[in-house]
């Protein structure tokens, strides 16, 4: 039996705010410009009737207590690539591509994590430890994946050709990113959607809007193959975010440190490590009133590679601590870890390397299977 192909592009509409203002912080109102026009905002700022493409001033105007803060693609590239190694958890074949949306070749892990539908749960809830919005899309094809999420609406997740072929269909031709700038053209000859685009004369297209939108679609609807650049994770882990706020009670860092672990598993699973014992450093204010940071040691038992133990630990060693001054900064690291010690510990082949996303699991023509603990196992006839 053939494992089941299947993509899952994840598409961060926000991340050019959520970079700076994750979704569990505050909101005060907070507006991002580019040049001097409004390119994203917050709910509050939203709520205010400050839009997109609005002028600096006019924001001002609307909520005078406004943060506005200028872009960073710098940051928001960064905030991506923790995204990135998070969802290494799931799968090692993860792609950053354009327009904020990251790519997931997961026919290998259905298996092992309960199916497709668990799967995307899963993902979902890191997104939301995160404090990150994010679209989630499926498809057997990866453009076909990036077109659900990145339009962000309606039925997303699809298996089969067939039926992903009917929701592409119905989608805008704007979606399409090489598409736009003959938005104008295809709105005077009455093509609006993507079905619509492939039932023109293939000739003539390609020589209006040239070859790229063609082999876009080509990809979208597998009758061509397209290559990814993989996300490599750094040698060394080193995982930090910058608090907006001074925060100063200890139990409310527990939602930026939970995204922070969150990355140092993704980056573990790659290298086949598993953590006995890490340290959660808070920064305080610099310059003048500089302290130095507190150190929150957590000291497991065994090695875990799993978050829900560590994110258990540090929030009662939160809830136990005094800040002796306000926090503006978490950065996580590992003090200790082990190698995993398995003998079926193989999963994930990738070229000539062998990449395990959990101990105790098996491969087979289906794909990965999960550990089966010993209460699994059949008992022989009485």
């Amino acid at each position: 039996m053939a494992r089941l192909r299947l993509w899952i592009a994840v598409h961060l509409p926000r991340l050019a705010i959520e970079a700076f203002f994750r979704r569990h912080m505050g909101d005060p109102g907070c507006v991002i410009v580019e040049g001097d026009r409004v390119v994203a905002m917050s709910a509050a700022a939203a709520a205010a009737g400050v839009r997109v493409g609005m002028r600096r001033g006019g924001a001002l105007m609307l909520l005078p207590e406004v943060v506005i803060v200028e872009r960073d693609p710098t940051r928001e590239q960064e905030c991506e690539k923790a995204v990135a190694m998070a969802l290494l958890q799931y799968t090692p074949q993860v792609a950053l591509t354009e327009e904020s949306v990251l790519l997931m070749d997961v026919g290998a892990s259905l298996t092992l994590f309960r199916g497709p539908r668990a799967l995307c749960r899963r993902i979902r809830a890191d997104l939301r430890a995160f404090g990150i919005t994010g679209y989630l899309g499926s498809a057997p094809t990866a453009r076909g994946a990036w077109l659900l999420a990145r339009y962000g609406r309606g039925l997303r997740r699809t298996l089969g050709m067939s039926s992903m072929s009917r929701r592409l269909e119905q989608l805008p031709a704007s979606v399409v990113p090489l598409c736009r700038p003959f938005e104008a053209w295809f709105d005077g000859i009455g093509c609006s959607t993507i079905g619509d685009l492939r039932r023109l004369p293939r000739p003539g297209l390609q020589r209006r809007c040239g070859r790229a939108p063609l082999d876009f679609l080509d990809a979208a609807y597998d009758s061509a193959c397209e290559m990814h650049a993989w996300f490599e994770p750094p040698e060394t882990f080193r995982a930090q975010i910058e608090i907006f706020d001074r925060v100063e009670m200890a139990d409310e860092l527990l939602a930026g440190a939970h995204g922070l672990v969150l990355q140092m598993l993704g980056w573990l699973c790659t290298r086949r490590l598993a953590v006995r014992r890490l340290q959660l450093q808070m920064i305080h204010e610099r310059g003048r009133v500089a302290r130095p940071p507190t150190t929150l040691e957590i000291a497991l038992a065994n090695a875990v590679w799993r978050d829900d133990h560590i994110v258990r630990l540090l929030k009662e060693k939160l809830a136990r601590q005094t800040l002796e001054a306000p926090v503006i900064g978490l950065h996580l690291r590992y003090a200790r870890s082990f190698r995993w010690r398995h003998p079926r510990s193989r999963c994930f082949l990738i070229q000539t390397q062998k990449r395990p996303i959990s101990r105790g699991c098996a491969c087979s023509p289906r794909g990965v299977l999960p550990p089966r603990s010993p209460g699994d196992r059949v008992r022989p006839p009485a």
